[in-house]
């Protein structure tokens, strides 16, 4: 099925959407994180695991957990009105233009309903 090619740049499969690699401030964030964990982060956090007086006693347990074996994954239902399954139509027979003329359809009747209730309509 074929959508409407956005403004941006279309990447290739297998393509990185970021070939210069993550920006040099994230790449210092994360250095300074880590030295500060190393220096005092890793005993602090340990503490509070430790002492069931801490009011971060649970939430440092979790965090622990969590990185040492991994958060356990959570179910997260869908459901449309009513608790009903989602509506959908089969799209496949429209082309690109007809597709990109409905998603511009979409988004004024959205505009329209969200200056309906702004009181702006």
């Amino acid at each position: 099925m074929a959508w409407p090619k956005s403004a941006g740049k279309q990447w290739q499969p297998g393509q990185s959407g970021n070939p210069s690699g993550r920006a040099p401030i994230a790449r210092e964030f994360q250095e300074r994180c880590r030295n500060f964990m190393d220096a005092e982060g890793w005993a602090e956090l340990e503490r509070m695991a430790k002492s069931r007086k801490s009011e971060h006693h649970m939430r440092a347990l979790e965090l622990v957990t969590a990185y040492a074996v991994g958060k356990p994954m959570q179910r997260q239902e869908v459901s449309g009105p009513d608790g009903r399954p989602i509506a959908y139509t089969d799209m496949s027979w429209a082309s690109e233009k007809e597709l990109a003329a409905l998603v511009d359809l979409g988004k004024r009747a959205q505009a329209l309903i969200e200056a309906e209730k702004s009181g702006k309509a």
